[in-house]
């Protein structure tokens, strides 16, 4: 199984996404590649320090990355792509349209809501203290949803 997180520069919610989902499924030795890509990457960039601090809160640390803009070929080779908003989510099913089965929200996926995941770009740490929390409660909910499929 291939999951991908999206969010827009891939440098905060979407790697958070996938280092808290990546030491889930190393921990159960899951077979699940989790891999994050950006909406409007134009470096490849290393994760924002702030998400990085905030990781750290959970103890996820040393978290090695560098954004990546999503592709087609990530689309096709994803069973799942996870969006962190709606507007996202929007722009990815109007860019391929013929993948719009495996794209959905965080959110949307973990919880049926149609809640977004702010951004917490440009803000102090506390905001990116909240949005990891806030993708975390997201990702366990996501994680034994993923090891009942497995099953």
């Amino acid at each position: 199984m291939k999951i991908i997180f999206v969010c827009t520069g891939n440098t905060c919610r979407s790697p958070m996404a996938e280092a808290i989902l990546k030491k889930m499924v190393y921990a159960e030795n899951l077979d699940v590649i989790v891999e994050s890509r950006g909406t409007s990457v134009y470096s490849d960039d290393p994760i924002n320090p702030k998400s990085a601090e905030a990781l750290a809160t959970i103890g996820i640390k040393n978290v090695i990355h560098r954004a990546r803009q999503i592709t087609k070929s990530d689309i096709e080779e994803a069973d799942i792509v996870l969006t962190m908003t709606q507007q996202h989510k929007l722009s990815l099913v109007k860019t391929f349209p013929d993948y719009r089965y495996k794209i959905f929200t965080l959110a949307e996926y973990a919880v049926d809501s149609r809640d977004d995941i702010s951004d917490p770009f440009g803000k102090s740490q506390i905001f990116y203290n909240f949005c990891v929390q806030e993708i975390k409660k997201l990702v366990e909910t996501l994680f034994e949803e993923i090891k009942e499929q497995l099953a």
